[in-house]
C-alpha cells in the first residue's frame, strides 16, 4: 500500500482532460460514485481500497505532518490502482437561512446585490409593530453610523456590504449534514451575520427581539451549486471524507477545511443544482 515515493508522483502529471464530470459530496454515497469516475474505477474497487488502506500502518517518512494526508491517500490510490484523475466541475453546498419562499430565481448573490431585499424581509416580518417611514430611517441612520449603542453592529454590517471577501456567496465541500454537524459548520443555519447585526440594533433602539421573528419566519437551506474547478485538493478532501464515512468514529475536523469563496461574484441559477428546506427543530442554536 505504502510501497511507493511520494516524490516520484506528480499529480498534475497524471491529471486528464475531461468533459462535465462532476466532484459532488452531498452524501457519501454520491461521493463514492462520483470519486469512482473521477478516477476511472468501479464504486467496488475504490471501497477495496478504503477497506485496505489505514494511516496507523503508514511508514515513518509518511507520517501525519510531512504529508497532506488526503495528497498522500491520492497518490496511494494512483500508484496502487495505476490509474489517473480528471473532474471539471465541483459541487458546493451554501449553508444559510431564508424564507420557505425564496426561489433563487436569480442565483445565489453577494451581499451587495441582496442588501434591499434583506431590509424589505425584515421589515415585512415587523410591518405590525414599525411604520415604514420608522424604519426607512432606522436603515438611513444605521447605515450612516449613527446609533451610538450599535457601533459593533454597523461595523459587522459595513464589512459584509464593503469587504470583498466578506461578501459571498461562499459554500462548502461536503454536503453531508452530519459530516456538517461534526465540523461545528451548522451554525450557518442561524441567522446570519449581517441580519442579525440590524436585529440587535433593532433591538437596541426599539427594545424587540426582531432576531427571534427572522428566525422563526424562516428555515435552514442548502443551496446546492457547481463552478468549474478541476485542483487535486478538492479531490483529496473529499476522499478523506468518504474515508472517514466508513470509520468507526470518523474524524471530519481534522480534514476538511475546504471551501469555496465568491468574493462578490454572483452564482447564476444555472449553476444552482438543488435546494433543500430543513426542519428548524434540527438546528436551533
Amino acid at each position: 500500500m505504502f510501497d511507493f515515493d511520494p516524490q516520484t508522483i506528480d499529480l498534475e502529471k497524471r491529471k486528464v482532460t475531461v468533459d462535465d464530470t462532476c466532484l459532488d459530496c452531498e452524501s457519501p454515497e454520491i461521493a463514492r460514485n462520483s470519486i469512482a469516475k473521477i478516477l476511472d474505477l468501479s464504486s467496488d474497487e475504490l471501497v477495496e481500497f478504503f477497506n485496505d488502506f489505514d494511516f496507523e500502518q503508514m511508514p515513518a517518512n509518511f507520517q501525519k505532518g510531512s504529508w497532506d494526508q488526503g495528497e498522500l491517500m491520492l497518490k496511494s490510490i494512483l500508484f496502487n490502482l495505476e490509474c489517473k484523475w480528471g473532474f471539471s466541475h465541483c459541487s458546493w453546498f451554501h449553508l444559510t437561512r431564508c424564507s420557505p419562499k425564496e426561489s433563487f430565481q436569480e442565483g445565489l448573490l453577494p451581499v451587495p446585490d441582496v442588501i434591499d431585499k434583506i431590509w424589505r424581509l425584515l421589515f415585512d416580518i415587523n410591518s405590525h409593530r414599525i411604520s415604514n417611514k420608522k424604519w426607512n430611517n432606522f436603515r438611513k441612520l444605521f447605515e450612516s453610523s449613527c446609533l451610538c449603542h450599535s457601533v459593533k453592529e454597523m461595523q459587522t454590517y459595513h464589512d459584509s456590504v464593503t469587504v470583498l471577501h466578506h461578501q459571498g456567496p461562499n459554500g462548502v465541500l461536503i454536503g453531508d449534514l452530519g459530516a456538517i454537524i461534526c465540523l461545528g459548520q451548522a451554525h450557518f443555519f442561524d441567522t446570519p451575520e449581517i441580519i442579525n447585526s440590524i436585529c440587535k440594533a433593532y433591538s437596541n433602539e426599539f427594545g424587540h427581539q426582531l432576531a427571534d421573528d427572522f428566525f422563526y419566519s424562516t428555515r435552514p437551506c442548502v443551496i446546492k451549486f457547481r463552478t468549474a474547478c478541476n485542483k487535486f485538493r478538492y479531490l483529496s478532501k473529499a476522499l478523506i471524507y468518504l474515508y472517514e464515512t466508513q470509520q468507526p468514529s470518523p474524524d471530519f475536523v481534522q480534514y476538511l477545511d475546504c471551501s469555496y469563496i465568491g468574493n462578490g461574484a454572483a452564482i447564476s441559477s444555472k449553476q444552482i443544482q438543488k435546494i433543500t428546506f430543513l426542519e428548524n427543530a434540527n438546528f436551533k442554536s
